[in-house]
């Protein structure tokens, strides 16, 4: 123990005084006084220390119910080496133990003696209190005695510190007790987010005892799929120093030495989603915070949810298609609406039900832990131009109550969103682990494609052409690749080099009497027209029934389809062909060489031209020709190349097939234009 330089007992003391000093004469004089000898008396003396005066709850706090400790120093104030008995006393509750300190502390009875001290010398004694059941707020008064052992007359004194018993260390919520430590993702309880996006963790919590909390460590188990940044960690928005944080595979630590009463603290750290994580699945993690002495605490779970949830869109559109002004509506299951009693989530800052959609097409509820279920609800949708939708909601609350997990079941009939995405599904769709949300809404409109079909006769004898219509557009929302499929009725057969589509030709793709035309997307209206005949024979008084289908993806699902139908009727009644047909044409210089009539092309006048029968006709000067009255069934045509002009020759290649322009032969099936399109043309090599 240390010592400071000390006069001992019976140590002889002797002083003399000398004098110097310069006389009248400038001479220097000295003298010395008589010697005066004293010897050190044995004396025992002893100060204890610190007497405290009066409580201070900041600095003199204790936790109830546990023992505390109050250090005193022993000073040997006295002439001679010296021994003291100590006692320790409190006013409240029990001394349980006194303990010498230094190199090798020392357990040491209440009223046992210390070692031997020298004068000067000290010693520091700890004293350990057990409160027992004391109250918080009471004030404890510890004192130590010392006496000295010595023979001489004792030395003896008495220190005293206090302490005032308080509620323990506390870990809690930032509102206090009773208060769950929150845990966040983007700042609330989920986050609805794309694969490989950064996310921002927030752990937020409190020293709710009036003691400090010492050794505090968080423990957070990060969910695989999800990294955390440790160089991002941050305490109260300062980065933590080196070490006070690590990471070890997927758990994080941070440890905070000591943690003030009513001491509130954040812990945030960033973190990364896996690029492949699948839309529609959800991490979920806590962080156990303990601290000396405490009980360790969990905070309330984050969720972080892969794709996008909460958001009503056009069903076929997609996302890019959000409905503003649909009305959402939650309801029990008797359908009556109530007040959801949660933390508010945006957009529905005010907790509103029902609740109208902005421009976004964002929607949200915040329940309270004891409207999450088991419980099933209702979620009903409306909004201009849509129909309506009624859907089931089968609510399961997760182990720690913070989160459920949702069932959407369809109960209109009408597809659902798959999790976090937006393709449609028929359902039922579940989403685990989530706050706030029950996904996606997609809403469908009553009519999805307008169309009409419309014919220009609707009476028309064996042999007459009918001009077909066809009008069709999306109604609202742009769809994909649309197919046209348009089936004849019986007797009546596609014109070919008649399809138009918005005014330019394209013929169909022609299966029996199923013609089929293909559009890259259905975005806005669009008009097919096409002519078809009537075959001759045709029975009179039928009503011919010409029904046509369009149907187009949807842009945001290719698997989903949408369609419309319509039909056109014409009623057959007696002609002057009704049991005869027509053969109509043109000879024609084909200018440019496209086996086609087009513009620029002439027409060659005088040419003869044969049936298998003999019958023949010479075309007029503008190449025209036709037979009135052919018998129906399969005929052949034949140009008599004799009769052509010396600048019209035949195409060299006389084995084209016979339904070639550009043959001189050609085989007709019964089948004729009534005038506006030359079904039977033949095609000359020249030009006028």
């Amino acid at each position: 123990m240390p010592a400071r330089a000390a006069t001992l007992a019976g140590t002889t003391i002797s002083n003399t005084a000398s004098i110097t000093y310069s006389d009248a004469n400038g001479l220097v004089q000295t003298g010395e006084s008589n010697t005066i000898v004293a010897t050190v008396a044995a004396v025992s003396s002893v100060a204890v220390g610190p007497k405290e005066q009066g409580c201070n709850p900041q600095t003199d706090s204790v936790a109830v119910k546990t023992p505390f400790t109050r250090t005193f120093t022993v000073t040997n104030g006295g002439t001679i080496s010296d021994t003291y008995t100590v006692t320790g006393t409190t006013t409240v509750g029990t001394v349980t133990g006194l303990t010498v300190l230094g190199t090798a502390p020392s357990p040491l009875q209440n009223g046992g003696r210390l070692p031997q001290l020298p004068p000067g010398g000290s010693v520091a004694v700890q004293v350990t209190v057990d409160p027992g059941a004391a109250a918080a707020g009471t004030d404890v008064t510890v004192s130590l005695s010392a006496t000295s052992t010595a023979a001489v007359t004792p030395g003896t004194d008495t220190a005293q510190q206090c302490a005032v018993l308080a509620t323990g260390a506390m870990i809690t919520g930032p509102g206090g007790p009773n208060t769950p430590i929150t845990k966040l993702v983007n700042g609330l309880p989920l986050a609805s987010v794309a694969p490989g996006a950064t996310v921002v963790y927030s752990i937020q919590f409190m020293n709710s005892g009036q003691t400090a909390a010492n050794n505090v460590l968080l423990t957070d188990a990060i969910p695989a799929g999800i990294t955390p940044q440790i160089s991002t960690i941050m305490r109260d928005g300062v980065a933590m120093p080196g070490g006070a944080a690590t990471v070890s595979g997927q758990t994080l630590t941070v440890a905070i030495p000591s943690l003030a009463p009513s001491a509130v603290e954040t812990v945030s750290f960033s973190a990364v989603v896996s690029p492949t994580a699948a839309l529609g699945q959800t991490f979920v993690n806590t962080v156990t915070i303990s601290a000396t002495a405490t009980q360790s605490q969990r905070s309330t779970p984050a969720s972080v949810l892969v794709g996008t949830a909460n958001i009503v869109y056009d069903g076929l559109g997609g996302q890019s298609v959000p409905v503003a002004g649909a009305t959402v509506t939650l309801t029990d299951k008797a359908g009556t609406s109530f007040a959801p009693s949660g933390g508010t989530y945006a957009p529905n800052t005010s907790n509103a039900n029902p609740y109208a959609t902005g421009s976004s097409g964002a929607y949200a509820f915040g329940l309270g832990v004891n409207q999450f279920g088991p419980v099933t609800d209702l979620l009903t949708i409306s909004a201009p131009g849509y129909l309506n939708r009624r859907i089931s909601l089968t609510l399961t609350p997760n182990a720690a109550g913070a989160l459920y997990t949702v069932t959407l079941t369809s109960l209109d009939g009408q597809l659902l969103a798959t999790p976090g995405g937006f393709a449609l599904v028929k359902g039922p769709v579940t989403l685990a682990n989530v706050y706030g949300l029950f996904g996606n809404l997609p809403l469908f409109r009553a009519q999805n494609i307008s169309l009409t079909k419309t014919v220009d006769r609707s009476f028309a004898s064996s042999g007459d052409r009918l001009v077909y219509t066809l009008t069709f557009s999306n109604v609202g929302t742009a769809l994909g690749q649309a197919t046209v499929v348009d089936t004849l009725p019986p007797y009546v057969v596609y014109a070919p080099g008649t399809g138009r589509v918005d005014g330019v030709r394209a013929d169909p793709k022609v299966v029996g009497r199923v013609l089929t035309w293909t559009l890259p997307s259905l975005a806005e209206q669009h008009v097919i027209t096409y002519a078809a005949v009537i075959l001759p024979g045709t029975e009179e008084n039928q009503v011919l029934t010409n029904a046509v289908t369009v149907a187009a993806q949807a842009t945001n699902d290719p698997g989903v389809t949408v369609s419309a139908g319509a039909t056109a009727q014409t009623e057959v009644v007696a002609g002057v062909f009704t049991d005869r047909t027509i053969i109509t044409g043109r000879v024609y210089y084909d200018v440019r060489a496209t086996g086609e009539f087009d513009p620029g092309d002439a027409g060659i006048g005088g040419v003869r031209l044969y049936l298998e029968d003999g019958e023949s006709v010479v075309t007029d000067a503008t190449g025209r020709y036709d037979f009135p009255g052919v018998g129906p069934g399969m005929h052949v045509l034949r140009l008599d190349p004799s009769t052509l002009p010396p600048r019209a020759t035949p195409y060299r290649d006389q084995s084209l097939a016979w339904d070639d322009q550009r043959s001189l032969r050609r085989l007709i099936h019964g089948v004729f234009d009534g005038g506006v399109i030359e079904d039977i043309n033949f095609a000359l090599e020249g030009s006028p």
